[in-house]
């Protein structure tokens, strides 16, 4: 998505070393300054949320993360002279420690006042925001990571969520394991926001393929090319005449009515074959007629 200069997408590994994009599906905007699309998670696979700035950009950004509607700790600064691309794939749990970001699975539950027949597809929910700030300054740090599991919903949230049916409480961006990485600085900004809303907010809202295609959200996967589908009696029928020999009589009859050298004419082909082991003693032929263009 892009909005304002600034780019958003959600990357997963591709299994040599690089990160595929997700594709996004039925972008939407969302007043001026936000923007919604859905995309096909990969359940228990670590993701990466990646922006990138327009170089015409020059101030001073934060990133604030909701995730299922739960606040990640903590921001990120964003600093104008830092580079354009800003990959957020962790958050801090200690001074020198951090967890990946992975997708939870999410699964088609159903209501128990609906019929069987009317699933309710749930979907996650990842929201960046993007705001313009003021840098005032340093102070001694006081925040060193995020909780352990900072994207678990509240036991308010939770009971919210049981009465009105919406997403699973059990539901949450999962954390992989604590890795080590750069110690944090002892010392953390202070800012002020330039505007009262966000620059730009993404919204992107995800589920397996399987439950977006179920929900008709995502177009349904073409078969792969090369595939073949089941024989029919027909296929069996040519298979056996061949098996036996077929003789073959092509007759080619031009059609009258066709003026052109390079029209198409009639073709009928005969396809012989001889059963030797008839219930009467006399030799039979079995037919197969069929017509098809030649050009």
């Amino acid at each position: 998505m892009l909005l304002k200069g600034i780019t958003a997408n959600i990357r997963v590994p591709d299994g040599n070393g690089g990160r595929d994009t997700l594709e996004e599906f039925q972008t939407s905007a969302k007043g001026r300054a936000a923007r919604s699309t859905y995309v096909c998670s990969i359940d228990d696979t670590a993701f990466e949320l990646f922006l990138r700035r327009d170089k015409e950009i020059s101030d001073d950004l934060v990133v604030e993360l909701t995730i299922d509607g739960v606040e990640v700790d903590g921001v990120w600064h964003w600093e104008e002279g830092t580079g354009l691309d800003f990959p957020l794939d962790c958050v801090p749990c200690g001074r020198d420690e951090e967890r990946l970001l992975r997708f939870a699975k999410i699964a088609r539950i159903k209501n128990e006042d609906e019929p069987d027949d009317e699933d309710e597809t749930e979907l996650g929910c990842i929201e960046v925001a993007v705001h313009r700030v003021k840098i005032l300054g340093t102070k001694r740090r006081a925040w060193f990571g995020a909780a352990t599991d900072p994207c678990n919903v509240s036991d308010h949230a939770a009971t919210d969520r049981k009465n009105r049916g919406g997403i699973p409480p059990s539901h949450k961006i999962a954390l992989g394991e604590r890795r080590k990485t750069k110690r944090l600085p002892d010392l953390e900004q202070v800012y002020e926001y330039r505007d009262a809303k966000a620059l730009a907010i993404f919204t992107y809202y995800y589920a397996s393929r399987d439950v977006l295609e179920a929900s008709g959200i995502v177009p349904s996967a073409p078969a792969p090319s090369g595939s073949r589908s089941e024989p029919t009696a027909a296929d069996d029928a040519t298979r056996s005449i061949a098996a036996a020999n077929a003789d073959v009589k092509v007759e080619v009859h031009d059609d009258p009515e066709l003026t052109s050298p390079d029209s198409a004419a009639s073709v009928n082909v005969k396809l012989e074959a001889h059963d030797d082991t008839p219930d009467d003693g006399r030799r039979r032929s079995k037919r197969l007629r069929t017509s098809a263009n030649r050009p």
